[in-house]
Formats: structure tokens, sequence, C-alpha cells
């Protein structure tokens, strides 16, 4: 190189290059290098910035988007600070009584002429220093002594069981490890390290798990009471949650409490069956654009007419309804909608989504009755369709790619049947020819047919319980599979209006009915 004038330098004469000092020749050599280098580097750039989600395995998202510019964020109307007409929110002072230690802080030197200052301040800003109490654990030791009776000589030692629980730790820490683990949803093993470095007290995961079960066995009445209350309610929650119902045009008090979208997929499914469509309920949700937010009368409405139901709603009085012809729907109690399925005598028959079918007496339906009713009636469009739902249709649709598991098991129990009838003839051979008549001769075959009834038995019993176990685990999976491939292809919609406790509930149904199929194949054979 040294020799040669390189081709970055090609203006340069091979006379000058060779009058160059070598140290300059170094250094321009160095130099030269730096730059093929760089090139180098610029052209993978360059080929990296051609590269998108066309020509390489680089996802859409990293696409760059030239020309592209942010749309600048206009400035905001409001003003910086605390707003007009906020209520603004400032340290809670608690009262003299419920303070540990009241400091007075009196100035002793005025500050402008420096005075000595006395007397007292009646109104004095106050400051409050708010603290959490020293964290220890409270220990209470229990001390059992052993008293020599000075009668009989025995030696007696207090009982420990009427003092001291099994569980050897406080009610107090009992409730804060439910309400950590159940409430704040901590771990076993995070519940103990709170514990520990937080109050001191030494807990095992196993305790935290007794502790738990504590909790829960102490509230189980309330619990059970809760569940009983709810379930004696005339509107019970089937699907969701209730909503406020709106008050915008003051036909409703304040704060009601409306049920409305509780009942309406049921609601429609009842006056289409009346006029002779059988339509799902997940249809009819979706038709009626149910939500977790509820629904309106309008939406309920709506979904008649895409049915090809000339439906209305309107206003009228007790002598009107009783003209109308049913079924229709009505506003009953300012928070709930059912069907009115017809008039007698001084008898209201209803059908509740909630409750079902019953009677209410005129008075009582003419008290509750809030004035709003909903007709409907089938346009000359209007088609009947639809297919009752079937349950043998749906348990053959699970059973019948296990059909000769079935039969073998439904063989297998007309078969076991067979010993069962031989029991009784044994009992009356050994009875009637060997104990009555003393036929000895009789035992020995007998013993023998009684060993050749139970090891059939046994055989019989352990190829149909194998059987039945391959069966309930091919169930399982298969339900449980299908059961996932239906939840991937459910729409957004659907998750929306359910909590994901709900649905992972759900799973749990297939093993329920893996066990139930299973258990009921040998008693069809029997």
């Amino acid at each position: 190189m040294e020799n040669q004038v390189p081709k970055y330098l090609a203006e340069i004469s091979e006379a000058e290059w060779e009058k160059t000092p070598v140290s300059v020749k170094r250094v321009v050599g160095q130099l030269l290098e730096r730059i093929a280098a760089l090139e180098e580097r610029q052209a993978h750039l360059e080929e990296q910035i051609k590269r998108n989600s066309k020509n390489s395995s680089q996802p859409p998202s990293q696409d760059s988007q030239p020309g592209f510019k942010p749309k600048p964020k206009e400035p905001g109307k409001r003003s910086r600070g605390a707003q007009a007409g906020h209520e603004g929110h400032q340290q809670k002072l608690y009262a003299a009584e419920e303070c540990a230690l009241i400091e007075e802080h009196y100035p002793s030197h005025c500050c402008g002429c420096g005075e000595v200052l006395s007397g007292w301040d009646n109104e004095p800003q106050r400051c409050q220093i708010v603290e959490i109490p020293p964290l220890s654990p409270i220990v209470v030791e229990h001390r059992f002594h052993a008293l020599d009776c000075p009668r009989c000589g025995m030696r007696t030692r207090a009982y420990e069981a009427e003092v001291v629980d099994g569980s050897r730790y406080g009610d107090r820490l009992c409730a804060l490890v439910g309400l950590l683990s159940g409430e704040y949803r901590q771990s076993h093993r995070m519940v103990v390290r709170l514990l520990s470095e937080i109050f001191e007290v030494e807990l095992s995961v196993g305790s935290v798990g007794r502790l738990r079960q504590a909790v829960s066995e102490a509230v189980a009445v309330p619990v059970a009471q809760a569940h009983e209350y709810v379930q004696q309610q005339r509107q019970v929650n089937i699907d969701e949650t209730r909503f406020a119902q709106g008050n915008a045009d003051k036909a409703n008090p304040k704060g009601t409490q409306g049920w409305l979208w509780v009942v309406v997929t049921p609601l429609v499914c009842m006056i289409l069956g009346y006029h002779g469509y059988i339509a799902s309920l997940a249809e009819l949700r979706q038709a009626c654009g149910i939500s977790r937010d509820g629904s309106k009368a309008s939406q309920l409405l709506n979904a008649a007419r895409s049915y090809k139901l000339a439906a209305q709603g309107f206003k009228a009085d007790i002598p009107a309804l009783q003209q109308l012809e049913p079924p229709f729907i009505v506003f009953y109690n300012f928070n709930h909608f059912l069907v009115v399925e017809g008039f007698y005598r001084d008898r209201v028959y209803l059908n509740d989504p909630a409750t079902g079918h019953r009677s209410v007496s005129l008075t009582e339906f003419s008290e509750s009755f809030a004035g709003v009713v909903l007709t409907f009636a089938p346009e000359p469009e209007f088609q009947p369709g639809g297919e009752k739902p079937n349950i043998m249709r749906s348990l053959w649709a699970r059973l019948r790619s296990s059909k000769w598991s079935l039969v073998f098991c439904i063989v297998i129990g007309f078969l076991l049947v067979l010993p069962g009838l031989a029991t009784p003839a044994f009992s009356q051979i050994f009875i009637d020819q060997i104990l009555l008549e003393n036929r000895q001769d009789w035992l020995r075959p007998l013993i023998i047919a009684m060993i050749i009834t139970a090891v059939l038995t046994g055989l019989l019993t352990r190829m149909q319980l194998q059987v039945l176990r391959q069966l309930k685990v091919k169930l399982a999976i298969a339900m449980s599979s299908r059961f996932l491939r239906h939840l991937l292809y459910l729409p957004v919609s659907f998750y929306d209006q359910r909590f994901a406790g709900e649905i992972s509930n759900r799973t749990q149904l297939n093993d329920r009915l893996a066990d139930l199929n299973t258990m009921m194949s040998p008693r069809c054979g029997a």
C-alpha cells in the first residue's frame, strides 16, 4: 500500500504519493480502513430500512410509515390547577378527643419588635401528623398447673381445651389472614411473608390454609342466610347484574333498580314460542342487544320486529288490558317486566321469567301494574319455525363416538344380573337341602358353584369398571376440547357480558357430565 496509490486517492499521482512520508501514508491507510467499515455499516443500515412485513419476517407493526407525522395535541381549554366548582380534597382533621397527644406551640418573641409574648390563642392553626401504631404481636401465655388432691392424692392438671382452641391463633389474626387471602388475593406464601415482616408473627403455609378454612366455617351461616334471602326474592338475577333505571321522563321514582334486561330474552322467547317460533336464548340475547349495562324496552320492540312481529308499546289501564288479546308484556311493580297470559274471573295469570307461571288477584295486579304494556302480533310475513331443545339428541351427539363402549357396558350389566339371580338359589339350596335335609354331598358342588359365581362376578365387574374408566376419560377430554374450541369461536360480545370466573367454572361441568354419563351406563344394563 505504501508504493501504490489507494483507489480512494486517484487524484494523487504516483510520483506525489512516493514523496509522501511513511507516517502520513500509515495514517491515511488507517483512515481509509475506517471509511470502508463505515460504508459497510451504512449499506447494512440501508438494507434494514428497506425491510418490511412483505419482504421479510418482520411483523407489520414495525413497518415504517413514510411521511407520517403525529397530530400535535391541541392545547386544552382548562386552566392549570383546581377547577371552578370542584370540591377539592384536603387532609382529614381528627377531633381533639381522637388525638393521642396534643402539643401546644407558642411564639416566644414578636417577629416585628422582639417583645416577649404571652397569652392564649382561642383559634390556633391545626396541623396533624398521622402515624400507625407500633406493630408487635400480642402474645397471651396460658399456664396449666397440676395440683395434688389432699384427699386421694390424685394429680389433676387444668384442662387445656376449655381455654385454648386447636388453632393457637387469635380471632383478629384469623380474620386478617382471611382478608389478605380472600379479599386481596394474596397467596399463602405472601401472607406468611407479610405477617412475618410487618407484624413479626411467624406462621407456616399450612397454618395459613387452616386459618382460611376456619374463616370459611365462621362465615358459612351468614353466607347461607344471604343465599336463602336472594332465592326467596321475587326478582332473581338469573344471568348477570341489575342496573339503575333512568328517570329522564320523571315517570319513575329516583333510584329505582330495574331488572328489564335480566328478563328481556326470556320474554321474547315466550312471545315467539306462543306464536310458534322456537328461538334460543343466545340468539335472542344478541337480537335484543343485551350487555352488562342492561337493555331498554325499545330494544325489546326492535328485536320482536326483526322476527316479523308487529310490536308497539303504550300506556293503558286495567279495563283496557282486559280487552287486549294475550299474551302481552306489562311493566310490573316499577322494576320488572312479565308476560300476561290472560284474565279469568278475579285472577290474572302471569308468566314471570324469574319465578315461572303464577296467578295473582286482580286487586294485587292493579296495585303493582305500572301502566305500560307491550303488545305483539304476527305480521303476514311471519313464519313459525325453530326446533325445541332435545336432551336425548344432545346426549347422543356426545356419546355417538363411544357407542360400542356403551353397548359393552350394557351387555356386562345384563350378565351381572345372572349372578344376582343365583344368590337366592344358593341360599335356598343351603337351607333346604344341606341344613334341613342334611345332604352333605350337596355342600361341595354348592361351594364350587358359589366360587365360580364370585369369580365370574369379579371378572365382569373389573371389565365393566375398566371400560367405564376409559369412557369417562375419553368423554372428559372430548367434551372439554370441544368446549374450548367453542369458546374460541364465540364473539367478543359474549365475553363482554360475562365474568371470567363464570366462564372458567363452566369447564368443570364437562367433567361432571362425563361422570354422570358413565354412572348411568351400567344402570341401563341392570
